[in-house]
């Protein structure tokens, strides 16, 4: 009983300490996504509402002219080759005319793509996709184009699977904490349990002689007074008793010595 009491404590402690490590897990990796995400479609709308560069790609003469104006930019818009490069897209069909990554033949047309094709800017964002992307739709000297930035999350990705090897340790760290921890919990709630135990079966064989010390003003506290409380009075009781079934007992003897004296009285006087 005293085990399964331990083991109980313990667990409960153990999962409420792994719920609360992967709900804050969970909520940190969502909040560096949803960060991430935020922070890129904010810095596209940036760029590309400012005024002198839309001024500047409108009046591109050469798809080399907006790749220049896009080279310039490449600080504002976070471009590497690495995770987030920059595509300059047929405004009609979407075929790519010029960029700086690698999907210049098999670039998926994507719903902002669309969307350019169709007039309108593509901001639109989905956590679900495996990348973010930009396509701005630009009627200029140059033609009809589209500007498509894409990012294929490889840093979010990155800093995701570094966030979730620091979890994973704190979390290792977290459980030999709290098993320590919930050892010595269970320990100071069970002992005195147990301790009222050992005391019920003493009082139980009629034993009375020890009592419970507790100073805590805890339920245990309260439950060993109490304990204590009712043992006196149980003790009180069976003197009581005692004394009581001493008196009947000598009662009893002695009415039946006087029956046994009235007896041979009259025998005697036969």
């Amino acid at each position: 009983m005293n085990k399964s009491l331990y083991t109980k404590l313990v667990l409960i402690i153990l999962l409420l300490i792994i719920s609360l490590m992967a709900v804050v897990g969970a909520f940190l990796m969502n909040e560096i996504r949803s960060f991430y995400l935020d922070d890129f479609y904010s810095k596209m709308k940036t760029v590309f509402e400012d005024p002198a560069i839309v001024k500047g790609l409108n009046s591109a003469e050469s798809f080399a002219a907006v790749e220049d104006i896009l080279i310039t930019h490449l600080g504002q818009l976070g471009i590497d080759s690495g995770s987030r490069n920059y595509y300059i897209l047929d405004g009609e069909t979407g075929a790519v005319k010029a960029g700086s990554g690698s999907e210049t033949y098999n670039l998926k047309k994507t719903l902002n793509i669309i969307t350019a094709i169709n007039g309108e800017a593509g901001y639109e964002s989905d956590h679900g996709a495996n990348y973010m992307d930009v396509a701005l739709p630009i009627v200029g000297k140059a033609g009809d184009y589209i500007v498509y930035i894409k990012d294929n999350k490889c840093t979010v990705s990155k800093l995701s699977s570094v966030l979730f090897g620091i979890i994973g340790r704190a979390l290792l760290i977290g459980l030999i904490i709290s098993v320590l921890l919930s050892l010595l919990l269970a320990k100071a709630m069970v002992t005195p349990i147990q301790n009222l135990t050992k005391a019920a079966e003493r009082v139980a064989a009629g034993d009375f002689s020890s009592k419970l010390e507790s100073d805590a003003n805890d339920e245990i506290g309260v439950l060993t007074r109490t304990f204590n409380g009712m043992a006196g009075q149980l003790e009180k009781t069976l003197d009581d008793l005692k004394k009581v079934c001493y008196k009947v007992a000598f009662f009893f003897y002695k009415a039946q010595k006087n029956f046994f004296c009235c007896f041979w009285d009259c025998f005697s006087l036969l």
